[in-house]
Formats: C-alpha cells, sequence, structure tokens
C-alpha cells in the first residue's frame, strides 16, 4: 500500500473508473488527475484533508462540489469539464 504517498501526478491520460481507492492516501498534498475519463463522485476526496492542490478537470466526475468545502489547505482546485453541481 502507498499510505505515504503524497503527489500524484496522472493527468492526460486514458485513465478511466472511479477515484475511491484515492481514500487510502490519507498523506497527499497534490493531486492532479486531469483529463481523464474517471467517472463516479468526488467523494473520495472529502476525506483528503492535506490536499493543497486538486485537479480534477476534464473527465465524467459527477455529485456535488460540497466534496470539497472541508479541505481547508486548498490553494487551488480545478473541478471544471465534469457534471458536477452545487
Amino acid at each position: 500500500r502507498l499510505t505515504q504517498l503524497e503527489f500524484v501526478h496522472l493527468g492526460l491520460n486514458l485513465l478511466s473508473g472511479g477515484i475511491g481507492a484515492l481514500a487510502g492516501l490519507p498523506r497527499l498534498t497534490y493531486l492532479d488527475l486531469n483529463d481523464n475519463d474517471f467517472d463516479g463522485t468526488i467523494e473520495p476526496v472529502a476525506g483528503l484533508t492535506l490536499l493543497t492542490y486538486l485537479r480534477l478537470n476534464d473527465n465524467d466526475m459527477s455529485g456535488t462540489v460540497d466534496a470539497v468545502a472541508g479541505l481547508k489547505l486548498l490553494t487551488y482546485l480545478n473541478l471544471g469539464g465534469n457534471n458536477l453541481v452545487g
């Protein structure tokens, strides 16, 4: 398991599926999954309270933007190009 991982950049790939496995990465501070084919909700990021950078734009994510409301350390957020509400 990669529980010590702090930085993930997998943008501009053809990755797909949900992002639920991210919940097991509590030390993440940087997450960039832009321009892929991820679907499902963005809820798994709600528990990543150390995130300062979150880029999930241009996927097929759904749900509400309320999932990121508790991420108090965020300095960069891009959720554009998804099917989010709120």
